[in-house]
């Protein structure tokens, strides 16, 4: 079947077939060509299939499908009929698909032929969308010419046709059906599960309890198809890497060891799952039928942009769908470092995980300063006379996986507030993560302390991690896993002698991957 290639002409097309499929019927009629414009005396739809021996291949399997019934009925519909000559060499195997394939060729509504409506989007019985298109001479179902056309029944129209249209399975279709890539269809459909639908369960009455009673309605639900986007939506078009068995492996390989959590955070069920969402995070792409070679970055359904994305692509076979684009690949194409493994940037004037011992606080707008600033930054204040006890902030440090880190501390300079003060401040650091399966914690110290460039923004180096597990909330798991803890360690004397400044300006807290080959 014919892949839509723009999508604004897409909903072009969708608009004019919804427009000229409900209320201009009577206006096709009048602009009818073609050879054979005859009006035939049959009932319905059905009792002429039945009647032309010509048709009685495609007469058989219409009535295996159990659309006999329906085309006998008084709904309008428009049935392309191929010929037996065009189905001497169709093969069906089962129901399904030769319902498949019937519904293929009938249409709900009145679609006459007429090369004043070539270019039409015809939607089918199925829910797929064929195109009605001429060359100024014929008008072609698909890429399939008529042998005659307009045959009317009480209900209808038959056109007759020299071929057929193949069933085209969706996106969805394909990957949930298919046996080319085993690994990624199992993962895919174990996210499928019953859920109960309150929109349409009735209320039926109260408990003993109080608590409201339904006749329940359970409907299909899956989470990949929910959050990664309608693959089996045919108004949808999308091109999707998909996983050969091959690739799956290197991309476990890759991914899992990083997803790793003690027993008490999860253990290996919650390394299962999280870390096989990481490798399917980005696989479905918005690249609206476009030719992906041409294009100079692409956006997948996780809201990741990857620039100049021919990599992705790579060595990859094209599968035409209908509502998309495959791209079978024997090789996991993502670069770790741009996907699931990027660097942790924490804005130290985010609230939610921050807490003062002995600090004043405030949050300034970094747009004024001559510095380079991600947006605002924290300043920091000691709210206390001496040097004991001494001032300090802590920091939550979010969704960290497993491996090695370089951690970085951003601070700015106090030229920010008086271009003629430049005074360094100290200071040192405790970070606290996982360490034991139980779910226990390891305090790393870097005592130092460590200064800061008194003129200019400081990126300041740490220390580097080697982190065992995963340190990562979640509503089931919500204590901190992962904390950074940063003390003033500039005297007041040292303050006072207009050496050091007891202040502190954070822009942000980072923590940069080392990028190694790892091993759990």
């Amino acid at each position: 079947m014919k892949l839509f290639k723009d999508s604004f002409a897409w909903i072009g097309f969708l608009l004019v077939t919804l427009f000229l499929g409900t209320g201009c019927e009577d206006k096709w009629d009048e602009h009818y060509t073609g050879s054979a414009n005859e009006s035939v005396a049959y009932a319905s739809i059905w009792t002429y299939l039945e009647a032309d021996a010509e048709l009685s291949t495609f007469t058989s399997l219409v009535k295996e499908a159990g659309y006999d019934t329906l085309l006998g009925a008084s709904q309008t519909y428009t049935v392309w009929a191929p010929l037996n000559t065009a189905l001497a060499d169709l093969e069906l195997e089962g129901p399904l698909a030769v319902r498949n394939f019937v519904e293929n060729h009938i249409t709900r509504g009145s679609f006459p032929y007429s090369l004043f409506v070539a270019d039409r989007l015809v939607p089918l019985m199925n829910g797929k969308r064929v195109f009605l298109h001429g060359d100024g001479e014929q008008l072609l179902y698909n890429d399939v010419s008529f042998e005659s056309n307009n045959i009317r029944a009480g209900n209808g129209l038959v056109h007759r046709l020299d071929g057929y249209v193949p069933y085209t399975a969706n996106l969805w279709e394909f990957l949930t059906t298919g046996n080319e890539f085993d690994s990624l269809q199992t993962y895919i459909n174990s996210l499928t599960e019953m859920v109960f639908d309150p929109e349409q369960s009735v209320q039926v009455g109260f408990n003993e309890e109080g608590n409201a009673v339904y006749d329940s309605v359970f409907v299909m639900s899956n989470s990949f198809l929910n959050t990664r986007g309608f693959l089996n939506s045919e108004d949808s078009i999308y091109s999707v890497l998909l996983l050969s068995d091959e690739a799956w492996t290197e991309a476990y390989a890759q991914i899992r060891p990083r997803y790793n959590f003690p027993s008490a955070r999860g253990g290996l069920q919650r390394s299962e799952e999280l870390s096989r969402q990481a490798m399917v995070d980005h696989l479905v792409l918005r690249t609206d039928g476009r030719d992906v070679s041409g294009l100079d970055s692409v956006v997948s359904t996780a809201d990741e942009i990857f620039y100049n994305p021919g990599y992705l692509f790579a060595g990859a076979e094209l599968v035409d769908l209908s509502n998309g684009r495959g791209f079978r690949t024997s090789h996991y194409p993502f670069v770790d470092t741009l996907t699931w493994l990027q660097p942790i940037e924490l804005e130290a004037e985010e609230p939610s995980g921050r807490s003062f011992t002995n600090f004043f606080y405030s949050v300034r707008s970094g747009r004024s300063v001559e510095e380079e600033v991600s947006g605002s930054f924290l300043v920091l204040e000691s709210s206390l006379p001496g040097n004991s006890p001494k001032s300090s902030v802590t920091f939550t440090l979010p969704d960290i996986l497993a491996g090695k880190y370089r951690l970085y501390v951003e601070f700015l300079p106090t030229t920010i507030n008086d271009p003629n003060k430049q005074l360094p401040s100290k200071a040192s650091f405790m970070i606290t993560h996982l360490n034991t399966d139980a779910g226990g914690s390891r305090r790393v110290r870097v005592s130092g302390p460590l200064e800061t460039n008194p003129a200019s923004k400081t990126k300041l180096f740490v220390t580097e991690l080697d982190l065992p597990y995963a340190n990562i909330q979640s509503d089931e798991h919500s204590a901190p896993a992962m904390t950074i803890q940063i003390t003033n360690e500039t005297k007041l004397e040292e303050e006072t002698a207009g050496a050091y400044t007891r202040s502190m300006r954070i822009d942000r807290i980072v923590l940069e991957p080392v990028v190694e080959s790892f091993v759990e």
